[in-house]
């Protein structure tokens, strides 16, 4: 075999230091349970469950409402995490992720069916038939308590604004899906921005809070419970019959909408519900999320249309744009309702996003396309406001 001397230089090149780059350290804990976040929708990837691509898009989303009043929003956005022309100068790496552990749906995740997690985790929920589980309907969660380590590198120029960036995210918001109803909360045991210095800087952002006092171990779930319920009242509010299985006709105004827009209605709904949220012919609820599926119990098709059944099934979804042919399915609610840490005191909380254009598309029945839905003059966001204020909760201020 024939050897090759290599020479080594006297003196080694020096190797040129990125000074206007630096990096911070994160540990992060999972505080509630984590639905999705994997390829395939709805499922956790046991192997990766916490993405880089997605803790990538959701800092652009919190990064975005920091700077929501800045005229130069486009080309900040561009420079700081890359566009067609030109690539990220952030770079984000996931280590030191715990072993995943499973809620499993075949035992509605350790909850119980009719509790106030279930109106968080109904999409990945089993269907059941004659009181069965239908085999293959339901899809496992991701048990609170996951944790990993966040290390971010960006030009230090950016400093103040990628913490407030990561603290908005830890406080606000989450990993995986239905984030918005405080799955995959976190806290971080670094020490990060106050509430207030991220509130100075995302002013378009409404945050309202009650501290959850309990030394139990499992108080972060307790307080995600407890804000999902008082949600769920607000959104269903009914002329309560004392059933949880049959709770009686709502007080919100849609459901008589659509009996007088359909002309269908059970001879015992004909006159409307009283009303005490607003007048009949609007639909309030579409400022907390869209869309709305609307399923009655006896009613009638499409295809066989009874007066004297209830109206058949239809969707509130935003108003699609022929025009530019453009379709619109879904728009998120600006309402967040999570478990939330600041320090080490915890809070159930609610966040308001910024909903002032959530209405400029205009909202259509997707079986009733040509029926025109003017815009709700009453606000569910600000009644929902109300409501917790009337709880207990206070807003925030920066």
């Amino acid at each position: 075999m024939r050897s090759t001397n290599i020479i080594l230089p006297d003196k080694l090149p020096e190797v040129k230091r990125l000074d206007n780059m630096c990096s911070d350290t994160f540990h992060i804990n999972i505080i509630t349970p984590m639905m999705g976040g994997g390829v395939e929708a709805g499922e956790v990837n046991e192997s990766n469950p916490v993405r880089i691509s997605e803790l990538r898009g959701i800092l652009r989303f919190w990064w975005r409402l920091i700077h929501n009043n800045n005229n130069s929003l486009l080309e900040s956005e561009s420079r700081l995490w890359g566009s067609t022309k030109n690539k990220s100068r952030v770079i984000i790496d996931v280590s030191d992720i715990s072993p995943v552990k499973f809620r499993c749906y075949m035992k509605d995740f350790e909850f119980q069916r009719y509790d106030n997690e279930a109106y968080a985790l109904f999409p990945v929920a089993p269907k059941r038939k004659y009181g069965q589980i239908v085999e293959g309907s339901g899809k496992d969660i991701a048990r609170e308590g996951l944790n990993f380590t966040l290390r971010i590198t960006y030009p230090r120029e950016f400093q103040d604004e990628i913490r407030l960036t990561i603290a908005s995210w830890i406080y606000f918001g989450g990993v995986g899906s239905r984030t918005r109803r405080g799955l995959g909360s976190l806290s971080c045991d670094n020490a990060l921005p106050s509430v207030q210095e991220v509130l100075g800087a995302a002013s378009s952002i409404t945050l309202w809070r009650k501290s959850f006092d309990d030394t139990d171990a499992l108080k972060p779930l307790k307080a995600w419970s407890y804000i999902l319920g008082i949600y769920k009242d607000y959104r269903q509010q009914r002329n309560s019959t004392g059933d949880i299985k049959h709770p009686g006709r709502s007080r919100w105004p849609e459901p008589d909408s659509i009996r007088q827009i359909t002309d269908c209605s059970l001879p015992r709904h004909r006159r409307p519900v009283n009303n005490i949220i607003a007048p009949v012919q609007l639909f309030p609820r579409a400022a907390l999320g869209l869309p709305i599926i609307f399923k009655f119990k006896n009613d009638c098709t499409r295809d066989r249309i009874q007066s004297d059944l209830e109206p058949y099934q239809t969707t509130l979804k935003p108003k699609d744009d022929p025009e530019h042919d453009k379709k619109y399915n879904r728009m998120s609610s600006p309402v967040i309702t999570k478990a939330m840490y600041e320090g080490n005191i915890l809070y159930s909380a609610v966040v308001i996003l910024p909903h002032d254009d959530f209405f400029s598309h205009g909202l259509e029945l997707a079986e009733i396309p040509d029926h025109v839905i003017d815009e709700p003059e009453y606000d569910a966001v600000s009644g929902f406001e109300d409501f917790i204020s009337a709880e207990g909760f206070q807003r925030v201020t920066a």
